[in-house]
């Protein structure tokens, strides 16, 4: 399921895309429930044999804007019924929001906003990349905000989404960072598309992430020097 809120139409725009065509007709089922749990939106509609992607926007009313300090989340339940009976369900969080970079500012839901950020490394003493649990994310991330940080650079690593979730929850930007390769190849290349396009896929949803990285540094590229890896990285931005 991929989810584009709008806060200025009051929309939020869902495709939901199956791995294989579908065998048999169905009926989809999508509903809204608001920071609040109540219901504010609800559609149905039905998806035909040989169906592999449906899009569904809902009109969201009175809409509440995440932000750092109100962290409204809204959730998305998608239900796909048989003959009348639900056999699976889909359901994931999002919130409204905009982020805009413009006459050399950044501005969050239209207001200013000044980036105190940290670069996270994302690791862990006895874990390494994994993560040690929710309870310990939501540590690391509120004693951040009690720092007086507002963002936090998860470095070149695709994130767990059990930390995206948590930002999310707790009211603090993340920015997002492609993984380096070593070097510049046609199939590093390609690994790092494949690689991007499935962090936006996955992760898009979640408001917290405000910024995504590319390319960290020079590394695994030579964008002084080659015009080829400069003209890749303009493509893929």
């Amino acid at each position: 399921v991929r989810v584009r809120p709008d806060p200025n139409a009051s929309t939020v725009a869902v495709r939901v895309l199956w791995a294989a065509p579908m065998r048999s007709s169905l009926e989809l089922m999508c509903d809204v429930t608001d920071p609040q749990d109540r219901l504010v939106a609800t559609a149905m509609t039905e998806a035909d044999e040989g169906t592999e992607e449906v899009s569904i926007t809902l009109t969201v009313p009175d809409v509440q804007l995440w932000s750092l300090d109100e962290p409204n989340l809204y959730r998305l339940t998608v239900t796909i019924l048989r003959r009348g009976t639900p056999s699976d369900r889909v359901e994931t969080a999002f919130g409204f929001r905009t982020f805009e970079a413009k006459d050399g500012r950044f501005y969050l839901n239209g207001a200013p906003i000044y980036l105190r950020g940290a670069l996270d490394q994302d690791y862990y003493p006895d874990t390494i990349c994994t993560v040690p649990s929710v309870a310990f994310l939501e540590d690391q991330l509120t004693k951040s905000k009690e720092l007086g940080l507002n963002c936090i650079r998860v470095h070149i690593k695709a994130a767990d989404p059990l930390y995206l979730a948590a930002a999310d929850r707790l009211g603090i930007l993340i920015w997002a960072e492609l993984p380096n390769g070593g070097v510049s190849t046609e199939r590093s290349r390609g690994r790092k598309e494949r690689l991007l396009k499935g962090m936006v896929d996955r992760d898009g949803h979640h408001p917290s992430i405000v910024i995504w990285t590319i390319i960290n540094e020079n590394w695994g590229v030579d964008l002084v020097h080659d015009a080829s890896h400069r003209t890749w990285l303009e493509e893929r931005y």
